[in-house]
């Protein structure tokens, strides 16, 4: 009998089947993982933008001496509010020229005062496009009677908020 050496046509079909299915797991995994990978940036991505919003607010309400609530801006004083899911600050006075519309991706805002005590609160709630919700609630520093209230109604809830500064 002679000495074979080598691999027949047949074992050479089998390991590349088996070769075969054992990367396609394998690159199944990777597109797993970077479609997750994907999604977990989109997801930080509009944490973080919900998270700007919210700190822009708390940073230019946290010591207004009036604020009103209503569900839509006026035509003068100080205004925050969403629009087209834009974060909008700025003066209807002066709207066409400086008003800032941040490009902060929301869905919603939402403003509600309330009284604890000799203390008055503004909670913030801001909603991004893709259903984040972040919450927060602000000491208002400089608001010390129930006059200091535009509609002087407590405990409400409005989509725009018009206020005073020092």
């Amino acid at each position: 009998m002679r000495n074979k050496k080598g691999v027949t046509l047949v074992e050479l079909l089998v390991a590349m089947a088996i070769l075969t299915i054992i990367t396609g797991i394998v690159m199944s995994f990777f597109g797993l993982t970077d479609r997750l990978i994907a999604r977990g940036d989109a997801r930080t991505g509009e944490q973080h933008a919900v998270r700007m919003a919210t700190d822009k607010i708390v940073r230019e309400i946290r010591n207004i001496i009036t604020c009103d609530l209503a569900d839509a801006e006026g035509a003068s004083g100080n205004w925050i509010f969403e629009d087209s899911n834009d974060l909008v600050l700025g003066r209807s006075s002066v709207r066409d020229a400086v008003w800032a519309k941040d490009n902060i991706a929301t869905d919603g805002v939402a403003f509600d005062l309330r009284k604890d005590g000799v203390n008055y609160f503004m909670k913030i709630t801001v909603t991004g496009t893709d259903g984040y919700v972040i919450e927060t609630e602000v000491l208002l520093n400089n608001i010390k009677t129930d006059a200091a209230i535009g509609s002087g109604d407590l405990d409400v809830v409005g989509k725009c908020i018009e206020y005073t500064k020092d």
